[in-house]
């Protein structure tokens, strides 16, 4: 198995594929598997790269000590990229991995040559929603090994939209989220909702002049469509896409949409005017 080796430890990552590189940032607390679908499509025209971040899917082999705040994940992003020898990526974030792609970006804009943020949750100036996203993390950690009760299993799936995903996937994010460990959830949770971090995310978008795709879900019960209009209305060089039927996880509902609309962005990499699209 492919691991890179921090100080603290080993991050696991996946590579296939052959072309432009694309790294996908997860959503908490979740393993690299639920882009599959995506990746499957993908991967004829892309060297594609995965990774479970800190304390998640088999990255969990850490000192006990080893933080694990988002900022610190934006560090393991980046040593993935330079380790790999990847050069500009192709770097694709999902809600709270938009986060962390944002910050890695902001440190280490060389990184970056276009950045799509999927269904982002979090943004400054908007305590509501932050509030609301911490509530839906105390829910699913309370939650968690209550999924093997079917009553229990099915509350989470239908408040959040997860029915709307393959049932097999919905099995792995269920089985990711009996795994997470709480210290290490709420490390990145608190660190991703602090208003400095929120200012320092919201500053690498509107300082970049890289290409940004921002896909926005209608049925997204998790991540506010102001969010992402927000975010469209403050960059340079963007493009906002709302999918008007899709909930959280557009990857896995329609993973060759997802896909055509990925590599068409991809061809028109170079800085220009912004559209809207839904």
């Amino acid at each position: 198995m492919p691991f890179l080796d921090l100080d603290e430890g080993r991050i696991y990552y996946r590579q296939q594929g052959q072309g432009e590189p694309i790294v996908f940032v997860n959503d908490w607390p979740l393993s690299h598997h639920y882009w599959g679908p995506l990746a499957h499509r993908l991967r004829s025209c892309f060297r594609l790269i995965g990774f479970d971040p800190r304390s998640t899917g088999q990255s969990r082999t850490l000192v006990p000590s080893a933080p694990c705040d988002v900022e610190t994940q934006a560090e393991d992003l980046h040593s993935i990229i330079t380790r790999l020898g990847l050069g500009e990526v192709h770097l694709v974030g999902h809600g709270l991995g938009t986060v962390v792609a944002g910050l890695c970006l902001r440190v280490h804009p060389q990184d970056v040559r276009t950045l799509t943020l999927i269904t982002p949750i979090l943004r400054p100036e908007a305590p509501e929603g932050v509030n609301g996203y911490v509530a839906y993390a105390q829910a699913v950690l309370m939650l968690r090994k209550l999924t093997a009760v079917p009553l229990a299993r099915n509350l989470l799936l239908r408040r959040y939209s997860y029915g709307r995903i393959p049932s097999a996937y919905r099995q792995a994010l269920l089985e990711d989220f009996n795994r997470v460990s709480v210290s290490a959830a709420w490390e990145a949770i608190h660190s991703a909702t602090e208003e400095e971090t929120l200012r320092r995310f919201a500053e690498s978008l509107t300082m970049t002049k890289c290409p940004v795709l921002i896909l926005a879900c209608g049925a997204d019960k998790l991540s506010p469509l102001e969010t992402a209009r927000w975010i469209y209305d403050r960059i340079q060089t963007g493009t906002l896409i709302t999918l008007k039927t899709h909930g959280h996880f557009p990857m896995l509902e329609s993973p060759e949409k997802i896909g055509s609309l990925l590599r068409e962005f991809f061809e028109k990499t170079s800085p220009g005017t912004g559209s809207a699209v839904s």
